[in-house]
């Protein structure tokens, strides 16, 4: 992030959608200058979408087109898959280019990803399947049973921040599922042929009482752990190591690629992120009268600093502000820091770490889905639509 941030943040621009109060809000995704909003009519009765394209390259946003088409029946709150010249949202094909919808044939399923030509979508219950595009249909080339899907991506991942299930580069590219099974923790799946792979066994973990085992994804393969214990995967599921490790309560700024599992390895055991800028460490336990504060420590070797989330300029109180996301600006000047659970009790600040102070604004706390296509500009959604966010100073 740049080191603009360290005056402030203010609104750059919105863009109005319709919703209902209660209804789901747009989704939205960027792609180099390019933003993408998808957003649901806000009369239920309608079972329509519409669809937006603006390019963001500007002081304001400018509409390059906007469709609309049908609802699919089953629409939760998927992600954008791009998919060269088109995205998927769902079971809803979009072109780039035009706008022009049309519905894939995998209702009841949604893309999660598309590798070499290969969409693969998946039910969310226990089955999965890859589909490919010849001229203007499209055919399934694989149909797997899967184990009980838990989700996209892992909620508890805050050590590499994906933006997608896909680990592995060329004939080792794999999709990883979360899964509640008794047995793993995830599944890889070939996008090519379906073939599954069970991959972070939960049996290393199974002396402790109480036991929660999570997993990190890496660009190369896959990181399971416990509170004292780590099994790195490849991307084709065999195990490349195991340690132990003392946990603590620091997470990695996100200004960086994806980790390698060797890079995040070293970093479970005591190193700086080689991969991004600086690290923020909560208090273990603070003891009683004791303030909240928060150690950045920069990658490059400067001494850690301490900050205060309770110095803020929204008169937020954040006695336990446990960060979910953070970022730095390379110089460390600014430390973006956003807390668990912003919506309800939560919050999220830019530190101008030359006086301690962070700053926000309401607008910027309400906002969901947060993306930063450049250094000083985030946009995020709310119930009124696209909002955009830039630095005070510029």
């Amino acid at each position: 992030i740049s080191p603009a941030w360290a005056s402030g943040v203010e609104t750059a621009w919105r863009i109005p959608f319709p919703s209902a109060k209660h209804g789901s809000r747009a989704l939205v995704a960027v792609e180099n200058t390019t933003l993408y909003a998808l957003f649901e009519d806000p009369d239920p009765a309608a079972h329509q979408v519409t669809a937006a394209a603006f390019d963001i390259s500007s002081e304001q946003p400018r509409e390059l087109w906007r469709t609309t088409g049908p609802l699919p029946k089953s629409f939760g709150h998927p992600s954008f898959v791009f998919d060269g010249d088109q995205f998927i949202v769902g079971s809803i094909v979009i072109d780039k280019a035009s706008g022009a919808q049309s519905t894939a044939p995998w209702e009841g399923s949604e893309a999660i990803a598309a590798v070499d030509g290969v969409v693969v979508a998946c039910d969310k219950k226990q089955a999965c399947s890859g589909w490919t595009q010849e001229a203007s249909s499209w055919v399934r080339q694989w149909e797997t049973a899967t184990a009980s899907q838990k989700g996209v991506l892992s909620s508890l991942d805050k050590l590499t921040y994906p933006d997608t299930p896909v680990i592995g580069t060329g004939e080792h590219q794999v999709v990883v599922l979360p899964v509640n099974s008794n047995t793993h923790v995830a599944q890889l799946l070939d996008p090519q042929t379906g073939q599954l792979t069970d991959v972070g066994s939960k049996s290393p973990f199974r002396e402790k009482q109480n036991n929660v085992v999570s997993f990190a994804i890496t660009s190369d393969g896959l990181l399971v752990f416990n509170n004292d214990r780590f099994v790195t995967y490849d991307a084709d599921g065999f195990i490349t190591g195991t340690q132990a490790y003392k946990q603590t309560k620091r997470i990695p700024t996100r200004d960086g690629h994806i980790p390698t599992t060797a890079e995040l390895t070293e970093f479970l055991s005591g190193a700086r992120p080689a991969w991004t800028n600086a690290s923020v460490t909560a208090p273990a336990q603070a003891p009683a009268g004791t303030p909240f504060s928060l150690t950045v420590t920069p990658s490059d070797g400067r001494p850690p600093f301490t900050l205060d989330p309770n110095n803020n300029d929204q008169f937020h109180p954040a006695a336990n502000f446990w960060p979910s996301e953070v970022r730095a600006s390379a110089d460390t000047s600014v430390v973006y820091v956003e807390s668990i659970d912003h919506a309800n009790t939560g919050n999220r600040f830019f530190f101008d770490t030359a006086n301690g102070k962070g700053h926000g604004s309401p607008e910027f706390h309400d906002a969901e889905h947060l993306s930063w296509p450049f250094d000083d500009l985030a946009i995020g959604v709310t119930i009124d639509g696209v909002v955009a966010f830039t630095p005070k100073a510029s």
